[in-house]
């Protein structure tokens, strides 16, 4: 049977595990116990207020509690560990911070206009408020990081990609995603295209990593244009962060870009057409609140791709919760526009 005080409180949990993920407390936790006086010492925190929420998330399968106040990790609690190369600490973190926790405190507001909701009361949209707020900016990006880190790999495994010479990634961010790809198939180039910031910060990384021979950093914005003449595009959970005015507007550009036989590949969550569970359902609800934009269906996307010029050719799913979708220019469509 359901407990809806179990549903309730849900949100007490991800409350509880942000608390301790900012901490750094497990951090100092081994599958060894570890007295809460030692943790509280180690990561700044009050010794008894530290103890109840370990307490608490204990249930939970993050901990396990031993006798006389002393927790040790399990499989789960360790994915908040900072150097856990699976680490979900830093979404943790993000998760749970003020500013965003106000979004989702805005949803009965977002259902009754459809808009999204402010983050931190500003009246600006998050990528505006992070953009005037670089200690924001930081958790934010540390938390895609994670989420980029546990996905990118298996997001692209099984697709070929050394059936081509170069690829560009659009709104590519900081190229964890087109470094995968590079590390993955050595024959071919890439180009990493995002806001001037971002290719900024991007430079280090790919030096550092020993990509910068084969990859080219171009700084520009995706609804003013997209560099043309490479022979794929791939656009990583770009769409979804935009309503379809404007993902048709960056789909448009990708379309000018793209050469006769080039491929447009959108990796994205496909929310199903049943009633069954998905974890698109969930994301498309911090979509509306966060940036107005949506998670969709394979349909939908179908007539964004339309609309836009493009045919889906193709759809492969992977190892992740992402579907890739190929898409190529509609010739069919241009040789009609040539006839009228």
């Amino acid at each position: 049977m359901i407990d809806m005080g179990d549903k309730i409180t849900a949100s007490w949990i991800a409350q509880g595990i942000h608390a301790v993920a900012t901490l750094g407390v497990a951090d100092h936790m081994s599958r060894a116990p570890v007295a809460v006086s030692q943790l509280a010492a180690a990561s700044g925190a009050n010794e008894d207020a530290l103890y109840r929420v370990l307490r608490m998330l204990a249930p939970a399968g993050l901990f396990e509690e031993h006798w006389q106040r002393r927790f040790s990790l399990t499989d789960l609690g360790a994915l908040l560990q900072t150097n856990n190369p699976n680490s979900m600490r830093s979404f943790a973190v993000y998760n749970g911070v003020p500013w965003h926790w106000g979004m989702w405190g805005e949803l009965a507001e977002s259902v009754r206009t459809g808009a999204p909701a402010p983050p931190d009361g500003a009246g600006e949209s998050l990528f505006e408020f992070l953009a005037r707020d670089p200690d924001a900016a930081a958790i934010f990006d540390a938390a895609m990081a994670d989420l980029s880190n546990a996905r990118d790999v298996s997001a692209i495994s099984g697709y070929d990609f050394g059936r081509f010479k170069t690829v560009v990634d659009v709104g590519g961010g900081e190229g964890r995603l087109l470094k995968s790809v590079l590390a993955g198939f050595p024959a071919v180039s890439g180009v990493l295209y995002d806001l001037a910031e971002v290719i900024e910060r991007a430079v280090p990384r790919m030096i550092g990593d020993g990509f910068a021979p084969r990859c080219t950093l171009v700084p520009g914005n995706f609804f003013d244009s997209v560099p043309a003449g490479a022979d794929a595009y791939l656009l990583k959970q770009v769409l979804h962060d935009w309503p379809d005015d404007k993902a048709a507007v960056i789909l448009r550009n990708c379309q000018a870009a793209m050469d006769r036989d080039a491929v447009l590949l959108i990796i994205e969550m496909l929310v199903p057409d049943g009633g069954e569970p998905s974890l698109a359902k969930l994301a498309d609800i911090e979509m509306l609140i966060a940036t107005g934009g949506r998670e969709r269906t394979l349909t939908q996307y179908d007539a964004l791709l339309a609309a836009a010029g493009l045919l889906r050719t193709g759809t492969h799913q992977t190892r992740s919760p992402f579907t890739i979708i190929e898409a190529r220019r509609d010739l069919s469509a241009h040789l009609h526009e040539e006839r009228v």
